[in-house]
């Protein structure tokens, strides 16, 4: 590939993959796009308190911050969970294993697990 057609593809417009997964014990979807570098790092700032990540909230906070089908902050579920905030009632209205699997699927689609191919120049 040429300089050119690489820098075309770098400066055009982009978009976040997107997965739906079904939650079976919910009977619900939820679509989640992937997270850019600076949204992850902003999200890890918020949950960090006296230099030390929380996990569970940060989990929380991918999942929050990815969900594009509907909104956690929803004054109607935060009212019926008695929860002050998104991050909050997903923690209480998810199994561990759910916010584990949704926590997988935000990363998978922010490029962590994405391998990048290497190529091989050959020379003559």
């Amino acid at each position: 590939m040429s300089e050119e057609e690489i820098l075309g593809k770098l400066m055009g417009e982009y978009t976040a993959p997107r997965k739906t997964y079904f939650i079976d014990r919910l009977q619900i979807p939820i679509e989640m796009k992937g997270l850019t570098e600076k949204e992850i790092s902003k999200l890890r700032v918020q949950c960090t308190y006296d230099n030390k990540l929380d996990s569970n909230e940060f989990d929380a906070a991918l999942i929050y911050a990815s969900t594009v089908n509907f909104n956690w902050n929803n004054e109607k579920l935060l009212n019926a969970h008695q929860a002050s905030s998104g991050k909050e009632l997903i923690r209480k209205i998810l199994l561990a294993g759910e916010i584990t699997s949704l926590t997988r699927i935000v990363l998978e689609l922010s490029g962590f697990t994405t391998s990048i191919d290497e190529v091989e120049v050959i020379k003559n």
